[in-house]
């Protein structure tokens, strides 16, 4: 299958409109790094743990793939307790990169959307 860089992308979609899909490829030019099973768990655990401390209630997801969202998506659910925060591999490249959000202020900006929900709801 190989790699799409943006050259490749270029060629691939001349002409096309760009959809949310061109608009991560145009982002991002390789998929995030392979990981090993037990780093996958370490991220989750520490997001899991973040995530806690600053008070999100739900379920904590993360997926080893660019989702386009910065990094994190809030996803309001009927309940709180079925709320859901997905993580992905940007936030933790953000977080590496030093002169970027870091993944606390990313949970911290999807949190915040959860209690802005809950207040407007009346929960």
């Amino acid at each position: 299958m190989g790699v799409v860089t943006k050259a490749r992308h270029a060629t691939a979609f001349a002409g096309a409109q760009p959809n949310w899909y061109n608009a991560i490829l145009m982002m991002h030019e390789q998929p995030p790094p392979r990981i090993s099973s037990a780093e996958h768990a370490a991220r989750l655990r520490r997001a899991e743990a973040i995530a806690r401390s600053l008070g999100f209630v739900g379920r904590i997801e993360y997926r080893h793939a660019y989702g386009g969202s910065g990094g994190a998506q809030y996803y309001m659910a009927g309940t709180i307790e079925q709320d859901v925060l997905a993580l992905d591999a940007e936030a933790f490249r953000r977080d590496a990169a030093g002169d970027d959000f870091s993944l606390t202020a990313i949970i911290a900006h999807e949190r915040g959307h959860q209690l802005i929900l809950i207040s407007e709801k009346g929960v």
